[in-house]
């Protein structure tokens, strides 16, 4: 036969790239893709989430509680009247001021699932076009549960949350940090719910934190104006107080009497199961699967795997102040924060903050200071980056996974 020529013999002899090399260029830190494919593929995320969300939220019934904060925004006819008529509800004026907002161009109930489903798209697009994640990461957390299910399906006042976690994210590891918009963005957090305030403090905590080892450091790099971050912390605290102000319910609240006992010990040990329920959330398989978890366990085996989990990620964090700061002031404050109000830790609705408190850390790991001192140089405390990304990619993948299990149930 004739032999080949130059260009056949190339082509016989390529062959595919190992399977370590193909699984490197999907978990690797930085996707080696051009600009143009990267921003396709964002594009891409996004708009299949808001095609897919659109149809779960199309299925969805309304529940009663997302109705009655519609309802309460319908039927305000001021701000005035807005304030009086939330003052039992426990909850700040975020949501409802949006809603309120939103009774002005239809007061129909389903004007609020179509800002539910803007608020959600933002943030996946947000999500999609600036996290620091690599591609696989973001499509995974694009359907992750909390994203989609809890935070994205259902109209509630936590999606703000995410919205404003994220967008807080993107201002944080920017090139240079715009203070008084951090702050700004931190104190509307706050104003979504009682657990935005303790995101927003475990963020404003760990930022500052960072804000100031640069300073001791003499590294200009992301590091503000010493004015305008105190521009920032001031608007940032205003926003708690006025979280705090409004959220507090009068003297003849019945509902929320339980929200002055002291702690309950009884409850840190499913609190702590919480953190795994809000990490690994995946439902029981069941027609009734709502803030139930696959792992069938007593409370106790529950409350060690969550352990597990809070000593773990923390670790993964350790050598770096501002993650570890938001990691643990996060997910430690949502688990006592229902320990000492709540009383039970079975709400997904609740968990799914431990879950917005680690990804938060995530997302501004890499280029944050490292703690001073011999702290910073442990070597088993040590930055590992392909661990790191290992990692996450588990945890929106099993997020990825609960969601189809949700869907595929409730729809």
């Amino acid at each position: 036969g004739v032999p080949p020529g130059p260009r056949a013999a190339h082509v016989c002899h390529r062959r595919p790239p190992p399977r370590s090399q193909v699984l490197r260029r999907l978990t690797e830190d930085t996707p080696d893709s051009p600009p143009g494919e990267a921003t396709r593929g964002a594009a891409i995320v996004t708009g299949v989430f808001a095609v897919v969300l659109a149809i779960a939220m199309w299925r969805h019934e309304m529940w009663r509680d997302a109705l009655q904060a519609w309802q309460i925004a319908r039927d305000s006819g001021s701000l005035g009247d807005l304030l009086h008529n939330v003052r039992y509800e426990g909850h700040p004026i975020g949501w409802f001021f949006v809603l309120w907002l939103a009774t002005k161009v239809s007061r129909a109930p389903e004007m609020m699932q179509l800002v539910q489903w803007a608020v959600a798209v933002a943030s996946v697009a947000i999500i999609a076009f600036r996290a620091p994640f690599t591609r696989v990461q973001t499509a995974l957390l694009a359907g992750a549960y909390f994203v989609a299910f809890e935070y994205g399906t259902l109209a509630r006042n936590y999606s703000l949350g995410v919205l404003l976690v994220v967008l807080t994210c993107v201002l944080v590891v920017a090139e240079r940090r715009r203070w008084p918009l951090i702050g700004l963005t931190i104190a509307l957090l706050a104003l979504t719910s009682a657990f935005g305030v303790i995101l927003a403090g475990a963020l404003l905590v760990g930022i500052t934190v960072d804000e100031l080892l640069r300073r001791r450091a003499a590294d200009p790099a992301r590091r503000g104006p010493s004015a305008m971050v105190g521009a920032g912390l001031a608007v940032a605290a205003f926003g708690v107080l006025v979280s705090y102000l409004s959220a507090q319910p009068p003297d003849d609240s019945g509902a929320y009497e339980e929200w002055t006992n002291p702690l309950a010990p009884s409850a840190l040990a499913p609190g702590l199961g919480g953190i795994w329920r809000a990490m690994m959330p995946i439902p029981e398989l069941q027609r009734e699967f709502w803030n139930t978890n696959i792992v069938s366990a007593r409370v106790g085996v529950l409350a060690v795997l969550g352990t597990i989990l809070l000593v773990g990620v923390t670790w993964l964090f350790a050598s770096r102040a501002m993650p570890t700061l938001v990691w643990l002031l996060g997910a430690s404050g949502t688990v006592l924060f229902i320990a000492a109000r709540i009383h039970y830790a079975e709400a997904n609705r609740h968990l799914g903050h431990v879950f917005l408190a680690f990804l938060a850390a995530a997302w501004v790991a890499r280029d944050a200071a490292v703690w001073p001192g011999r702290l910073g140089t442990v070597p088993a405390l040590a930055w590992r980056p392909a661990l790191f990304t290992r990692a996450l990619t588990v945890v929106f993948a099993v997020h990825a996974v609960a969601t189809v299990v949700a869907l595929g149930t409730a729809l």
